[in-house]
């Protein structure tokens, strides 16, 4: 677009962009401009004068503000990845004095991640190189070590915190008080995604004290075993978990099942079915109460058999 865009200019491609998102998109509008401190941005003409306002809360029956630019770009919590016209994640960066004006209900909401790069201050700049924020922002986009959560790239919300300490060593040392501010609330829509399930099976070794893939007992030894499931997947919505172990014709359940999520102990919990079959004695755990498992997470039963 032109150097100098107006409200029009940015109605429109506000217009162009929410024909062309989709739900599950990743879409960054990033905004840079002189903040007035009574709200808004100013937008210079060829001579240097404010010739518009953008302004922050909608007040009109007019697209000038940045709700108004905003909302034409709606939330779709739980909605399909494919859905066109919407977004559950707008991240949305404010470079500009007095940012803060910005932060309200308005501007901020679900779907959206927003960045202001200042409260009631100036936003400082560097010459050559534009924003101290901005300057931070773009290097940690490039560095995988700022991808935190090994997706595979680097988010707006992570470029964010190198951002920041950037306007901290900045205002270390020139004296100033800038601070950046954020808030994030995107979503969650439901995409295609690769799902992923690991199991294991230990046996508790008395020797070495430790959990192990076998170990010898003497016949009516009690042993313990520890089944482990983990979403090693990308799936969100693993539901109506089940597990299912089996026992050798030598061995009966002995009760004393607990169950374990994350790590953590959370009491007992006997299988919800015994079942002799031609495998052995089936036990079945139907894990109803565990209402998804998460990527990451894990759920471990411990058990005795004799």
């Amino acid at each position: 677009g032109r150097i100098r865009p107006s409200l029009s200019d940015i109605g429109q491609a506000f217009d162009q962009l929410a024909n062309a998102v989709k739900c599950g998109d990743h879409v960054l509008i990033y905004i840079c401009g002189h903040g007035k401190k009574d709200g808004g941005i100013a937008l210079k003409g060829a001579n240097g004068t404010t010739q518009e306002v953008l302004g922050t809360e909608d007040g009109d029956t007019e697209d000038n503000s940045m709700e108004d630019f905003l909302n034409k770009i709606p939330p779709c919590a739980d909605m399909d990845c494919e859905t066109p016209a919407c977004c559950c994640h707008v991240s949305v960066i404010i470079e500009s004095c007095y940012a803060s004006n910005f932060n309200v209900s308005g501007v901020t909401g679900q779907g959206r991640a927003v960045v202001g790069t200042s409260t009631n201050t100036p936003s400082w700049a560097t010459y050559p190189g534009g924003g101290v924020y901005t300057q931070g922002f773009e290097k940690d986009s490039k560095d995988p070590a700022s991808d935190t959560n090994q997706d595979g790239g680097v988010d707006p919300m992570e470029a964010n915190e190198t951002a920041e300490n950037a306007v901290d060593d900045f205002n270390g040392k020139h004296g100033k008080s800038q601070k950046p501010w954020s808030d994030n609330q995107w979503c969650e829509c439901k995409c295609p995604c690769e799902p992923g399930i690991d199991g294991d099976k230990w046996v508790w070794d008395d020797l070495f004290e430790t959990w192990m893939n076998e170990t010898e007992a003497l016949p009516g030894q009690t042993v313990r075993f520890r089944l482990e499931i983990e979403n090693d997947g990308e799936c969100r919505d693993i539901t109506e978990l089940e597990m299912i172990d089996f026992l050798p014709g030598c061995l009966d359940y002995a009760d004393e099942a607990i169950i374990f999520y994350n790590g953590v102990e959370y009491g007992s919990r006997p299988p919800d079915d015994i079942n002799q079959t031609v495998s052995g004695l089936r036990l079945t755990w139907e894990l109803d109460e565990i209402e998804e498992l998460a990527p990451g997470d894990k759920i471990a039963i411990e058990y005795d058999a004799v």
